[in-house]
């Protein structure tokens, strides 16, 4: 079966980024530090991103997942599961069903291990 490895590159962005939306969320606000330094990952995990086919694909695929478990680790639930389902949705889209076998059930059980309201 196919792991979705968290990256290790910029790990310290990502652990600063999950603590600060975490903070946010529980303090009920909004901050512009944060949405930088969302806006900062976000566009250092779209630039990896290769140009070629089908890597692109399932990079993008990943790319959701991850960002999934960034808004799932702060506490973001449903943004959590939005990013989830965006990556089932590109996944069925998907015409290189062997590059990503595996991330489906990957993805099924990390939204079943979701805390529920």
């Amino acid at each position: 079966m196919l792991e979705i490895p968290v990256s290790l590159e910029r790990k310290d962005l990502r652990t600063r980024l999950v603590e600060s939306l975490a903070k946010m969320r529980e303090s009920g606000g909004i901050d512009h530090e944060v949405a930088r330094l969302l806006d900062e990952w976000t566009k250092e995990k779209e630039e990896a991103v290769p140009a070629n086919q089908p890597e692109r694909n399932k990079a993008a695929i990943l790319l959701n997942v991850e960002r999934a478990r960034l808004y799932r680790d702060a506490g973001y639930i449903e943004e959590a599961i939005e990013n989830y389902e965006a990556a089932l949705t590109q996944l069925e889209n998907e015409q290189d069903r062997e590059s990503v076998a595996g991330v489906s059930e990957i993805i099924y059980t990390e939204i079943d291990q979701l805390p529920r309201n």
